[in-house]
């Protein structure tokens, strides 16, 4: 199982929650760990865990098999939360020998806004963050060289989305759209259906994610949701910081409001959904 989504959009609180399973493992950003960017959160160091030893020596054709190996033989997903085409298109030839799944996990594009301006507040970043929107939207090269930083980052989100969708469909991948939204608001449901789509029964204990021991890589800064035991955060904070016309600018970009009709989702106040 593979999760696709923008940075920010919970992609590691989903994969917990999909790893608890029991057969199932979450494995993290599989990616980071094969260049050593990262520890795993349970062992610490790699060379000392028994499911990502050496796991950089292993090639894309013994990568997935020989973690499946480790992970014994009761465990039938292994769910990686990479979020990058890039990885995924490096194992996407052995479909025929495993199921793969794609969970296309998006997030509203006001909270993203949010978490990017936060990141990139240097002018420089900023000047480089239009660059890299400018050329992935040469049509709009005009109308973008002038656009708000709001604007850039809609875009931004846009690309992003767009290519993980043009991506699991020109590979005919069995792919489903998950939102942050419905994710958050209705674990319970939607991991039922989830779990269903994956071919396993929903096991009421995978919302207890800190209850279970994983290896892999997690986000630190999650560590208090996990403290408080709850499956229920909604992260609403980018809108105290988005001005209600700033908010109305970028839900009615046309652009915006077509990709929505396409993936089938429904704007709410509070986020995206996939509920009709």
């Amino acid at each position: 199982v593979f999760i696709l989504s923008s940075n920010y959009s919970g992609s590691h609180f989903l994969s917990l929650l999909l790893g608890s399973h029991s057969k199932a493992v979450h494995l993290g950003e599989t990616k980071n760990l094969v260049k050593g960017d990262v520890n795993c959160y349970t062992c610490g160091e790699l060379n000392d865990c028994v499911l990502f030893k050496d796991i950089n020596e292993l090639t894309a054709d013994s990568f997935y098999p020989e973690l499946f190996n480790r992970a014994g033989e009761q465990v039938n997903l292994l769910v990686d939360t990479s979020k990058k085409i890039t990885w995924v298109n490096k194992f996407i030839h052995q479909k025929n020998d495993y199921d793969i799944k794609v969970i296309h996990l998006i997030r509203d594009p006001r909270a993203l806004r949010r978490r990017w301006t936060n990141k990139y507040n240097s002018i420089t970043s900023k000047i480089n963050q239009r660059r890299l929107t400018l050329k992935a939207f040469p049509k709009k090269v005009f109308s973008l060289f002038f656009a708000s930083q709001n604007t850039i980052y809609l875009y931004k989100w846009l690309k992003q989305n767009q290519e993980i969708a043009n991506f699991t469909k020109r590979h005919s991948l069995d792919s489903k759209i998950i939102t942050y939204h419905d994710l958050t608001l209705e674990p319970d449901k939607t991991m039922s259906t989830l779990m269903g789509w994956l071919g396993e029964s929903y096991e009421a204990s995978q919302l207890r994610y800190w209850e279970f021991d994983h290896h892999g890589t997690q986000k630190s800064e999650y560590d208090w949701v996990k403290k408080e035991q709850t499956t229920s955060h909604f992260d609403l904070r980018w809108k105290d910081e988005l001005t209600p016309s700033q908010s109305e600018l970028l839900l009615n970009n046309l652009n915006f409001k077509s990709f929505l009709k396409e993936q089938q989702l429904s704007q709410l106040d509070d986020g995206l959904t996939s509920k009709k």
